[in-house]
């Protein structure tokens, strides 16, 4: 699993989604998905971690939320996010699991402007109040395409589980290139 940013998600991407308009390719989807989730992360700042007793043992969730992403982690995370994503995953609560995806991008990596993707998770597993999972997908820009590979970290928030936080590590590969570069990112989300 790649590393992992050390950085409270839920204080981490209201400053990034802040910032996104710095980085808008101009379509009213991206505007919309900052605010969204600026707003959803607002919502839930103030939710304590699940303590781990009262995790749900049994049942079905399904969490919705944003996320946003970046690749220079040495910067202003202000200035730092240019793409966002919708988020949909599964907590099986019985089994232990965790899954889902990211869809419906809006911004760029490197000034590619992504045009469409898919980021699935995968093997998660819930510990306590904790989960990881791995992250692997593809973006596609309009003069390129890449996998994505990597891993998130994140806890349940709130009563029973009513919201959860994680940071992303991943590694993005272009078409026709022998090297990766880092993706960093941090998503919220609550149930549906």
């Amino acid at each position: 699993m790649s590393t992992i940013l050390r950085l409270s998600a839920a204080a981490l991407l209201p400053l990034a989604l802040a910032a996104c308009g710095g980085a808008s390719t101009g379509d009213a989807s991206f505007e919309t998905l900052k605010d969204e989730g600026f707003a959803l992360a607002e919502r839930l700042e103030g939710l304590e971690r699940t303590a781990a007793s009262d995790m749900p043992t049994r049942g079905k969730a399904q969490f919705v939320g944003k996320a946003g992403f970046y690749t220079d982690d040495s910067s202003d995370i202000e200035d730092a996010v240019t793409l966002v994503s919708n988020v949909a995953l599964n907590a099986d609560f019985g089994a232990r699991t965790i899954e889902g995806e990211m869809t419906g991008f809006e911004g760029d990596i490197e000034g590619s402007v992504i045009e469409g993707g898919r980021i699935a998770v995968t093997n998660g597993r819930i510990s306590g109040n904790e989960f990881d999972a791995d992250l692997n997908g593809r973006l596609q820009a309009a003069d390129a395409a890449g996998d994505i590979t990597g891993g998130m970290n994140g806890t349940f928030r709130g009563a029973q589980a009513q919201a959860l936080e994680a940071e992303m590590g991943m590694s993005i590969r272009p078409d026709g290139m022998d090297h990766d570069f880092s993706v960093f990112g941090a998503l919220v989300a609550e149930r549906d």
